[in-house]
């Protein structure tokens, strides 16, 4: 997950400025910590530091000033996609509430924060009742937070998808003939994406989440399996990270990118998606946590009925799926070495496609036409 790295350069020096600035008195040397680069990190670079000796800097936890072994550092890149502001007002909220990794240090272009010694969810979990229970709950307080942040930027999201990532250019990068990006399609056979118009599809798709009767909390809004961490105690807890692109949004959102994913080995695969059975089971998990937080009216709403979450976060099963197409497809144009991974032939039938989204969308106020 981690490499080790050369000793000293401007980024090692920045590295161990940030760790200097911990606490009161304390110093250390380049020789005095290791640094690790994590393998992942697209949009930022992120560094785990582990101080080799004795002496240590002290954070606050609530009360009490305890030594760490180690943290973790994000350092954000100039020009990132996610504002810089939000995405560490997320983090400090998300923290202090014990949701996510607590955060020691933020600067302009900086967070030092809790390296957490944890597993990230997987599909052994995905099976398992008592995580299920546990990721429904954490999820519920997630949503409930209140972050002074814009409220109202909740349909943000999807227009950027729609309108900035897969813009015109983007499509015609695929859907012209003398295109690269289809001749790389044709060279890969992915018959799929050729036969059945994606950007169709995602006006199709967007349209259906303009109609849902929005109820908006604060979202994960990349809330895929390698973002949930259970910390592995006799009561095994769940914590968040990565909240860059965090925000107010559908509670569809979280819920339909976890449907997604879930019981598959990876993300980006053709895997079936769960049934509505076990939707359901996860959403009244959900509901349970909400009437803990908010009451037992909560449940008497109509808005908040098993029925009509499920309708949403099938919306947005759908949505998850198509940003990991958009992704892919983004993938192959822009990094030919990756190409390979996310340009694949297809090995069934192409109505394979279309069946799927024929399966998820069986209510029948959802039918595509």
């Amino acid at each position: 997950m981690d490499n080790q790295l050369p000793s000293i350069s401007n980024r090692d020096k920045r590295l161990l400025k940030i760790c200097n600035q911990l606490s009161i008195g304390f110093h250390v040397t380049i020789d005095d910590i290791k640094i690790l680069e994590f393998d992942q990190g697209r949009v930022s670079d992120i560094y785990r530091i582990i101080f080799k000796n004795d002496e240590k800097p002290l954070v606050y936890d609530k009360n009490h000033r305890i030594p760490i072994q180690q943290l973790v550092i994000k350092l954000f890149r100039p020009h990132t996609p996610y504002d810089p502001y939000e995405s560490k007002m997320n983090s400090l909220i998300a923290g202090f509430e014990r949701l996510g990794p607590q955060i020691y240090l933020t600067g302009d272009d900086y967070i030092a924060m809790e390296y957490i010694d944890a597993k990230a969810f997987n599909r052994q979990n995905d099976y398992d009742e008592k995580f299920i229970q546990l990721l429904a709950s954490r999820l519920a307080r997630f949503h409930s937070l209140q972050v002074p942040i814009a409220k109202n930027s909740y349909k943000d999201r999807y227009r950027y998808i729609f309108e900035e990532w897969a813009d015109e250019k983007f499509w015609n990068q695929f859907y012209n003939e003398s295109s690269f990006g289809m001749k790389a399609l044709r060279e890969n056979k992915c018959h799929t994406i050729i036969d059945y118009n994606v950007q169709i599809e995602c006006e199709f798709l967007r349209k259906q989440i303009e109609a849902i009767d929005p109820i908006i909390v604060f979202c994960h809004q990349d809330l895929n399996h390698s973002n949930i961490f259970i910390i592995n105690k006799q009561q095994p807890d769940i914590k968040f990270i990565d909240f860059d692109y965090s925000g107010y949004n559908l509670r569809g959102m979280d819920i339909g990118r976890y449907f997604a994913d879930c019981e598959k080995f990876e993300q980006y695969s053709d895997e079936g998606i769960i049934n509505d059975e076990k939707m359901l089971r996860f959403i009244r998990y959900y509901l349970d946590e909400n009437c803990n937080i908010y009451g037992p009216n909560y449940r008497q709403d109509p808005c908040n009925s098993p029925n009509t979450l499920l309708r949403e976060s099938k919306v947005f099963v759908l949505f998850a799926q198509m940003i990991d197409i958009l992704f892919c497809l983004w993938e192959t144009i822009a990094e030919p070495k990756r190409r390979d991974k996310y340009c694949k032939a297809d090995t069934k039938n192409t109505d394979n496609s279309k069946n799927a989204l024929q399966m998820m969308m069986s209510s029948d106020d959802i039918n595509p036409s």
